[in-house]
């Protein structure tokens, strides 16, 4: 857009003056023609585009100097993100989600009862980047398969998904911290399930026969009604 509005001015790129650039910021951020002034956040980040550019012009010997001299806008407004480095991850788990002391050792004051569930939804959620919602929806036939490959590709289904269905990928130690969650303590609670007859009073219960490669699974109700839908849908 700015090539653009220099071309209407006569003037090729690298003819741009500081003159130029503070009345494409005037346009663009408060100009009466323009149908959608951008606020300072947005500015921001274009001004920052064009002094590389131009940083980068300058340096080669295609402009004489840089024209974007315009300061920051003081209206940008800041997030106050904490980001955590794959160290701290594993100590906020250990000790918030996994019962354990920042020492390693177990904490004896924990009261917690799903700590491997919560952990393997922390590596998944860390390694992936899917979001909670997606992550938590989740069946064990949409968990990729653990192999002897650094990262695995998985699908989020469209019908949970922010906008529409995508390909994830997860390390292979966030899915070995799934599996073996999935077999020591999420099996024992299914056996206790079975044998308090839990699954026998769900409510619309639906078993999965068969996931086919063309994304369909086949699915039978309590009274054995056969039924075929399209996975993630």
């Amino acid at each position: 857009m700015f090539f653009t509005f220099l071309w209407q001015r006569g003037l090729d790129w690298d003819g741009a003056s500081e003159g130029d650039v503070e009345d494409w910021e005037a346009w663009r951020r408060r100009g009466a023609e323009n149908p959608a002034p951008v606020g300072g956040g947005t500015w921001a980040k274009e001004l920052a585009a064009l002094k590389l550019l131009y940083d980068i012009a300058a340096g080669h010997g295609f402009v004489p100097a840089n024209p974007v001299t315009l300061p920051v806008p003081s209206d940008v407004k800041t997030s106050d993100v904490k980001w955590l480095s794959p160290r701290a991850f594993r100590l906020w788990r250990n000790v918030g989600l996994g019962g354990m002391l920042p020492s390693g050792l177990e904490d004896e004051a924990w009261r917690g009862r799903c700590s491997g569930r919560d952990t393997a939804l922390a590596d998944l959620l860390y390694s992936s980047g899917v979001r909670r919602r997606e992550g938590g929806t989740l069946l064990t036939c949409e968990v990729p398969a653990l192999g002897h490959r650094n990262y695995y590709a998985g699908k989020v289904g469209q019908a949970v998904a922010k906008r529409a269905g995508y390909t994830f990928y997860v390390g292979h130690p966030a899915l070995q911290r799934i599996e073996g969650y999935r077999m020591s303590t999420r099996a024992l609670a299914v056996d206790r399930a079975r044998a308090r007859g839990v699954y026998d009073r769900l409510r619309g219960l639906r078993i999965i026969r068969e996931v086919t490669r063309a994304g369909r699974v086949d699915w039978t109700s309590r009274a054995a009604a056969r039924a075929r839908a399209r996975w993630g849908g």
